[in-house]
This record gives C-alpha cells, structure tokens and sequence, in this order.
C-alpha cells in the first residue's frame, strides 16, 4: 500500500486527520490510525494539540519529525509517535499493546515513550511540573476550604481517614503507615 505524500513542515493543525478524534476519514495526507478518540472524560483535542504543537517546536533531536528512509517511503508521524506514548502512560498499555493500534513497533513505542517524556519535562516542567509556591498554596487552600475541607491541600483520595468499625478480617487490608485501618 503506497503511502500519500505529505508535506512535512505543514502545521500539526492542517496534518491533524479527523479520525483521530472519532470524526470522519475524509484526511487523505497520512496513513489513517484507527479511532484514537478523545471522547468524554479524556484529553480534549485543543489539549493534544498543545501538547503535540510544543513537543514539535522544540524537538531539537528531530525525533519527532516525520522522515523518509534510504527508500524514500514516509516513516512514523510525530502524531503517532506522541500517541503511542500518550496511551502507554494513560491507560497503561504495554508497548506491543500499541503496535497494531498506531501501526508502530514495540520498540519504536517504548522509544517514543522515554522520548516524549523528555520533552514534556523539558517543555512543561518549569511551569507545570514544580513544588507549589506560597501563590499556588493560598489558591489551593481557597478551593479545599470552598469545598468543605479547611487547610486540605491534596486530593480526597490521597487522604487516609481512620476506619473504627473496620471488620476484623479486613484489618490488614486496610493497614498503610498508621496502626489501624484508614481509608
């Protein structure tokens, strides 16, 4: 099956097929991946978008820029590689789980993983991915206190709330740190 040609340097906006998203295959500039949707509860497309336009500015390395090979046959595209790493660490597929998926290799996939959490440290972690400042503690108090939970700065679910009618065989399930059950 050939591949249709490409443009490379065109935008990930005008590359981006609608089947990436659930919509139509109406795209013809790339080999079409089935269904990578994006659908309630998942990463919207303006987010993936972001995500995938700033990986591409700084890809120094040119690891995610789509190339030919000796026999001038398009290899992966930056979408499918980003992709391939995005599902690995979101629903925590293995490699080979992807490879018939987003039509890549094992190998290439757990590639394109360490590769594509490089970048998103090296693009996101001054801003996102840093210890809160006396800022982001007063914002994060305010909504813990608007929500019922005065001087709570984590997630509900990080919390462990001690259990006193916990049932007996279930003790050791239920045991973290602390010497009696919590949840």
């Amino acid at each position: 099956m050939a591949v249709p040609s490409m443009d490379v340097k065109q935008s990930i906006e005008e590359e981006m097929p609608d089947l990436f998203f659930c919509g139509t295959t109406t795209s013809k500039k790339f080999l079409a991946i089935p269904n990578i949707c994006f659908d309630e509860g998942s990463m919207s497309r303006n987010l993936f978008k972001r995500i995938a336009d700033s990986i591409l500015e700084h890809d120094y390395d040119g690891y995610f820029t789509q190339k030919r090979s000796a026999s001038g046959a398009l290899g992966l595209h930056p979408l499918q590689k980003m992709t391939a790493a995005m599902r690995m660490l979101t629903y925590g597929i293995a490699a080979d789980g992807a490879d018939e998926y987003i039509r890549s290799a094992e190998a290439t996939n757990l590639e394109s993983c360490k590769k594509f959490v490089i970048k998103v440290y090296e693009v996101f972690g001054e801003r996102y991915l840093r210890s809160p400042n006396e800022e982001d503690i007063a914002r994060l108090l305010a909504i813990g206190e608007e929500r019922g939970f005065p001087g709570m700065l984590g997630s509900i679910d990080c919390m462990h709330w001690g259990w006193k009618n916990c049932p007996k065989k279930w003790h050791g399930m239920f045991k973290g740190h602390v010497s009696e059950p919590t949840m």
